[in-house]
């Protein structure tokens, strides 16, 4: 069975709000896959190297790393992420969050260049962040 390292927000709140990799990493697990998850932490500094640490310890039994990307500041998460998984040689897959991400595309076209030209597969929730994504030269897969 594959395992996954999975790194991106896992940071639910009292307001009912889960996360997407909550979701996600619970029904890839109902499956039978076996996840690592990271991260926690409530502060950016520590999550940025909870999120290193986790891939460069698990890497080694890890089959692939999803990587939740947002458009926001969490973009530069997930930038710094693919640049380890580079290094380390782990394919990697992005999975597309948020309506700010075709800015993104637009004011940042080298760091979005490192994060999806290299990537194994790009997964979006919707058509509309296909169709933007594709606009500037990399395919997306949609996962609703």
């Amino acid at each position: 069975m594959k395992k996954i390292i999975y790194i991106g927000n896992n940071l639910a709140r009292g307001d009912k709000y889960m996360p997407t990799l909550v979701t996600l990493s619970n029904l890839l697990q109902s499956e039978g896959y076996i996840l690592k998850i990271a991260s926690d932490k409530q502060n950016k500094i520590f999550r940025i190297l909870d999120m290193v640490w986790a891939v460069i310890v698990n890497c080694k039994s890890g089959d692939v790393i999803l990587i939740d990307t947002f458009g926001a500041f969490n973009f530069y998460y997930a930038l710094v992420i693919t640049q380890v998984c580079r290094l380390l040689n782990i394919p990697y897959i992005p999975i597309l969050h948020g309506g700010s991400l075709p800015n993104r595309f637009l004011s940042n076209p080298k760091d979005v260049k490192r994060i999806f030209s290299h990537s194994y597969k790009n997964i979006t929730p919707s058509n509309f962040l296909k169709v933007e994504l594709e606009k500037v030269g990399y395919q997306g897969f949609v996962i609703p």
